[in-house]
């Protein structure tokens, strides 16, 4: 037999619900579009990142944020694109840009996880996260985890609640 399933806030609802945890309330969600062109000694290149965003916050104290991101190198000298690691203009390269969870068991406490992946590795800033937290190096990416203090403010967007 099949149990039943309820996803619902209703009177018979006990504890705390799917629909209470995401909803328009506690989620929000945006996206953007980075694009730059450098030139110098080594060759020229265009970089576009794509981003989506998305933020939760289902209490005053609980706050979350991933950002998955698209980067691609439309045009540029080849060499210059295979240093990022680019195998070429049409090379699309998806990673994890941000993942974060904040905590804040006191008004003037804050409790911040965040992992963050560049796949161009500390070579090409501002997308690489050189000196954050502990670095594990791979082919051409770079991973970071962190914990401790960092602004947290555009984590919190529920004022109040």
């Amino acid at each position: 037999p099949q149990a039943p399933v309820a996803l619902t806030d209703g009177p018979a609802a006990s504890g705390l619900s799917l629909g209470q945890l995401f909803n328009a309330q506690t989620l929000k969600f945006s996206q953007s579009y980075e694009a730059s062109y450098s030139s110098g000694l080594g060759g020229n290149v265009g970089l576009g990142v794509y981003t989506a965003s998305l933020r939760w916050q289902p209490s005053a104290r609980l706050a979350g944020r991933v950002d998955l991101s698209a980067a691609h190198s439309p045009f540029g000298d080849a060499g210059v694109q295979s240093a990022l690691g680019f195998d070429g203009s049409g090379d699309t390269r998806v990673f994890l840009r941000n993942a974060e969870l904040a905590y804040r068991p006191t008004d003037n406490a804050v409790l911040h996880l965040s992992v963050r992946q560049s796949p161009y590795g500390t070579y090409a800033a501002p997308y690489g996260y050189g000196g954050y937290g502990y670095g594990a190096y791979g082919g051409y990416g770079q991973t970071s985890f962190g914990l401790g203090v960092g602004d947290t403010d555009d984590l919190f967007f529920r004022d109040g609640q």
